[in-house]
Formats: C-alpha cells, sequence, structure tokens
C-alpha cells in the first residue's frame, strides 16, 4: 500500500516520480545561459534551478542548493571545469557531471571522462541531445553525443570495434578475480549498454545489474561506469 504525505492524499510515490531533474548550468557565456534555459525550460521533467559563471560561483551554489545534474562548460575564468568536477568528486553524494565545450578534443573529452564525468557535448549539438543527456546523466547511461561516441569507439583497436573482448590475451587489467558474468558486463558496459538492456541481454533483474556495476566501478578504482569505460578503452 502507498504511504502519503500529510499535506497531500496524493501517494509519496507518485510524487517522487513527478520530481523534475534540478539542473545547475555553468557557463562564462551569457548567450549559452540564455539557449540552455530556454530548451531545458520547455521540458516537464527538467528544471533549471542555478546559474553559474563560474567554477568558484557553482561551488558556493552547491553548498545551499542540492542539484541532480550540473551541466558545465569546461572554459572557464577563475575555475573551469576540470578543476569544478574535481572538487564536486570530493562529495560522496556529488551530482552527475555532463561537461560542455566549444574547444573539442579528443584528450578533453578523455581526461573529463576519467575524472568520473557522467557525459561530455559539444555546444553545437542539437537542443534535443543537450536534454537526452541531462536525462541519460540520472539513469546510468553514457551522457554522450552521437559524434564523441564514435570518436571514443575509435580509441579500441581495430580488431575490437565491434565488440570488446575482455577474455582476449593480453588484456592489460587483472581479470583474474572476475566471474564471467562479470566480464560479459564489462564487455556490454563497453559496448554502451544501459543497465536495462545488460539485464535483459543476461536474464538478470535490473537491480542485480546496478549492484554488480558499482563493485566492478569500485574493484578497479574508477570513479563511474563511463569512467571504467574509458579506463579499459586507453589500457588497450
Amino acid at each position: 500500500m502507498p504511504t502519503y504525505s500529510r499535506t497531500s492524499l496524493v501517494p509519496v510515490t507518485s510524487l517522487v516520480s513527478h520530481t523534475p531533474i534540478q539542473v545547475l548550468v555553468v557557463d562564462d557565456e551569457p548567450s549559452v545561459l540564455v539557449y540552455l534555459k530556454r530548451y531545458l525550460s520547455a521540458t516537464e521533467d527538467i528544471a533549471l534551478v542555478a546559474e553559474a559563471y563560474d567554477g568558484i560561483k557553482a561551488l558556493e551554489i552547491l553548498q545551499d542548493t542540492p542539484v541532480d545534474v550540473v551541466l558545465s562548460d569546461l572554459h572557464m575564468p577563475r575555475m573551469d571545469g576540470i578543476s569544478l568536477l574535481k572538487h564536486i568528486n570530493k562529495n560522496p553524494f556529488a551530482p552527475a557531471f555532463i561537461a560542455m565545450t566549444g574547444v573539442d578534443t579528443d584528450s578533453s573529452m578523455l581526461q573529463v571522462l576519467q575524472q568520473g564525468a557522467a557525459g561530455y557535448i559539444v555546444k553545437t549539438a542539437p537542443p534535443r541531445s543537450i536534454v537526452d543527456a541531462v536525462r541519460k546523466a540520472v539513469s546510468d547511461q553514457a551522457a554522450l553525443s552521437q559524434q564523441c561516441l564514435a570518436r571514443l569507439v575509435q580509441h579500441l583497436p581495430d580488431d575490437n570495434r565491434n565488440h570488446l573482448n575482455l577474455t582476449s590475451h593480453g588484456f592489460p587489467l587483472d581479470l583474474s578475480h572476475i566471474s564471467d558474468a562479470e566480464q560479459q558486463i564489462l564487455s556490454h558496459l563497453c559496448d554502451g549498454l544501459s543497465n536495462q538492456e545488460i539485464a535483459q541481454k543476461m536474464h538478470y533483474s535490473e537491480s542485480t545489474v546496478k549492484k554488480r556495476v558499482s563493485e566492478l566501478i569500485a574493484r578497479f578504482g574508477a570513479t563511474s561506469r563511463l569512467s571504467l569505460v574509458v579506463s579499459i578503452l586507453k589500457s588497450q
């Protein structure tokens, strides 16, 4: 039986499911803040709750304003996006971090993802891609634009671009204590599958997959599922 809040006859579960994704946008360009506000405000499930012009101001806001996602530029005065991400990661309950950039390079993309960002998008991406990235960031999916995802795959060796074979000879990570099932999960992660998709393929419950993924992230010293994938790709 559902529980109810003291001030409403609406079930608490219903209230939670309709709570918008709380977003903090960080960018030193006023025009970018304007169009992001327009895009995000047009959705019913996303709420722009705060704006900041640099990382220092963003950290001040985060002290008093709980958010689900930080959507941040990388190149800003006083404190850039990478430094902001490092500070945010010190919080065990840190919000998801999506990096935005107008100066897009493979090195910056890999650096951001290895630091534990939930996603990486270019500012020229279509508005729908930015909105989708926010939604994916809170649902354990890779919040990457299609062009960025395609470039990330290029860091795989030619023989493994269609499917990463973690049991192949010479794989540099220590898999001596990894079960066959966990190797399959790692392979599916590198293929970009969500927890739900992995659960369907392996006939597990989604909660079981989520638990296994969390264990693998901790075991390999990664900060997120995406940083785990990036570490695997870079180690090939």
